[in-house]
């Protein structure tokens, strides 16, 4: 069974529908149809919710785009990627982080700044192909998605515990992902300092 249909059929089943999806892709079921309705705005919009590690990108935005000069407020545009969802941090042509108030802001579909490129981008890419979901995604995924097509299906009253589950997996996802990295260095003033005595 496809990926996108054992996630269609995830969230049926938090819905108590006991007809499963054959595939999600060619049925005619009211149930496939309303899933196909619903499956890439609301995938965008669980993946948007927070930097899933297996969604995370990494761009070079080059040099200021000059088609996308920002009119006044701001020196420089940058234009996006297509396949980028959400911004997460941007740094400058040193490879630092740009994380200073009022260092560069999104605006349509660019990074604006002051700062002279070339831009580096880490951000959520869009994930197309399902089988590459982490078992958080899914599981967030599936009650976000019968959230969505509970009330096509006629069963709208459940919603609100199904993005009360959502929202407490993504909260969950977010614990998980936090144990697969290093801690962040603590430079001079930091932790470090403290330690040195």
């Amino acid at each position: 069974m496809q990926a996108d249909t054992t996630i269609c059929n995830l969230a049926l089943a938090h819905l108590k529908v006991t007809d499963q999806i054959a595939n999600v892709q060619t049925e005619d079921s009211p149930a496939a149809r309303q899933c196909r309705l619903h499956w890439t705005p609301v995938v965008r919009e669980v993946l948007r919710a927070y930097p899933w590690r297996f969604a995370v990108g990494r761009w070079n935005l080059g040099g200021p785009s000059d088609s996308d000069k920002p009119v006044f407020g701001w020196e420089y545009a940058y234009r996006l990627p297509q396949e980028c969802l959400r911004v997460i941090k941007v740094f400058g042509a040193d490879g630092l982080e740009m994380s200073g108030p009022g260092s560069w802001e999104k605006e349509g579909e660019c990074i604006l700044t002051n700062e002279e490129g070339p831009l580096y981008l880490k951000g959520i890419k869009i994930v197309e192909n399902a089988a590459k979901y982490d078992a958080s995604f899914v599981n967030a995924l599936g009650y976000r998605l019968a959230a969505q097509i509970a009330p096509g299906l006629g069963e709208g009253k459940s919603q609100g515990d199904l993005l009360s589950s959502y929202l407490s997996l993504v909260h969950g996802g977010q614990s998980v992902d936090s144990t697969e990295a290093s801690q962040p260095q603590r430079h001079e003033g930091g932790w470090v300092k403290s330690f040195r005595g």
